[in-house]
């Protein structure tokens, strides 16, 4: 008997686009002989929106956002659906709180629980991790905009002279490169820190690296299955947003890569540290920074614990050059968030009055 999975996409957040366009690719590629497909779409107020059930591969990217969809209310997934696939980036999706809502109403969901998705999500927050398990990584500030706009001078002085420039500006809790800028100088760093804080109150700063940037997929709830690992070479001055997703063609994705035997190594042996800390569930891609400069040669840069599924992403590339297709890479993910579902049960089984 087919199972259904309920793909979620869309949202509140700066990624709503993108999380179309990772829900069309999975929609596209799940293996339809074994799974039906109910595609829920969240609109940018957070309203959900029941699309119907799919038994073969959407034909647009438009038709995931009917123009006269059902109202659905997500309390009623779990009488309707066997498991859910969210695909929502960014802040409310893919930060711990759609997530609370999928563990409350009891239903298997692809990907890290509620404590690993905020940790996560929070790059000041993960990096204060990494720190106290001595993962190696830049330098970085962070601070919320109402202490910035208390002591202005003092948080743009202390920038200046422990990080320099250039420098990376951040809102603490988006992905894709959403509202990200380098500043080489006070009014571009002013700029900046405008433009995060439009989307975040929290930023954090980073100091420049001159290095390469090399991504890992990782796969599984522990132990856990690592990708290929991959480079991205770019044109652009640093991979923003619209590198990644609006003007791609001056993108290279090298998988495999040309790094040293050495350094790879490296790199997985951090990897499989960061998610053992992490405690990912199913999926995640960590990026790196390769520097034959810097004084750690490998250093990570974030974790991104539900990475983009469009055509242009890498963590399905990087599993399929180790041999697992993006269909059935689908399919294991699926498995996965049913086998960790059956230990949270087993967990609140064992709790007694």
């Amino acid at each position: 008997m087919k199972r259904t999975v309920a793909v979620l996409y869309g949202g509140a957040s700066g990624e709503h686009e993108v999380s179309i366009k990772s829900a069309f690719n999975i929609l596209s590629n799940i293996d339809y002989t074994q799974f039906n497909a109910k595609p829920i779409f969240i609109n940018k107020e957070n309203k959900w929106f029941e699309q119907g059930t799919l038994q073969s591969a959407p034909s647009t990217e438009s038709q995931l956002v009917a123009t006269h969809p059902t109202t659905f209310n997500p309390f009623k997934l779990e009488s309707l659906v066997d498991v859910v696939f969210p695909i929502t980036h960014g802040p409310f999706g893919e930060d711990g709180r759609l997530q609370s809502i999928l563990d409350y109403i009891n239903v298997p969901y692809v990907g890290c629980g509620v404590l690993e998705s905020a940790v996560s999500m929070d790059k000041g927050t993960t990096k204060d991790l990494f720190v106290a398990n001595n993962i190696p990584q830049g330098q970085y500030q962070y601070f919320y905009e109402n202490d910035y706009a208390l002591s202005k001078d003092s948080i743009l002085t202390d920038i200046e002279t422990q990080l320099g420039y250039p420098c990376f500006i951040k809102p603490a809790n988006l992905g894709s490169s959403v509202g990200i800028n380098k500043a080489s100088n006070r009014p571009e760093l002013l700029h900046a820190l405008e433009v995060a804080f439009k989307h975040d109150n929290k930023v954090v700063v980073e100091e420049f690296i001159k290095a390469r940037e090399v991504e890992i997929g990782v796969l599984g709830n522990g132990p856990y299955t690592l990708s290929s690992i991959g480079e991205i070479e770019t044109s652009a001055d640093f991979y923003d947003y619209d590198a990644k997703y609006v003007s791609t063609e001056g993108n290279k994705m090298l998988i495999p890569t040309s790094l040293p035997p050495e350094v790879e190594a490296e790199i997985r042996i951090y990897a499989e540290k960061v998610a053992k800390v992490i405690n990912v569930k199913g999926l995640s891609r960590i990026d790196f920074f390769y520097s034959e400069e810097a004084a750690n040669r490998v250093m990570v840069n974030e974790i991104n614990t539900l990475p983009g599924f469009t055509k242009h992403s890498m963590y399905p590339m990087l599993f399929g050059d180790i041999g697992i297709e993006y269909k059935d890479l689908i399919t294991q993910l699926i498995d996965l968030a049913f086998a960790n579902h059956k230990t949270k049960k087993l967990y609140s089984q064992l709790v007694t009055k």
